[in-house]
């Protein structure tokens, strides 16, 4: 499996580097790592997914961002990208 970079800012705000390829692999680790982060119960108020590096996207990689996204929204952790590419 691919790593995720993963580093706490502070205690409220949670920064994941996004790998080059968001794709099947990455999409399950990203899936298991923000689960466990949804099963604290305090889960960051913030999470910046900074995708500087980030090249590919599949539909995996999609469908991950898509369930994040909800699960953040229904515990009001904000998500902010970053540094996304226009393609």
């Amino acid at each position: 499996m691919t790593s995720l970079f993963i580093h706490h800012l502070d205690s409220d705000t949670l920064a994941i580097r996004v790998p080059l390829h968001l794709s099947l692999m990455e999409a399950e680790e990203l899936d298991q790592c923000c689960g466990q982060l949804f099963q604290h119960l305090t889960p960051p108020r913030c999470i910046l997914l900074d995708f500087h590096e980030t090249l590919f996207l599949d539909g995996s990689g999609v469908g991950a961002l898509m369930a994040l996204h909800q699960t953040a929204q229904q515990a009001q952790v904000s998500l902010v990208a970053l540094d996304v590419h226009p393609q």
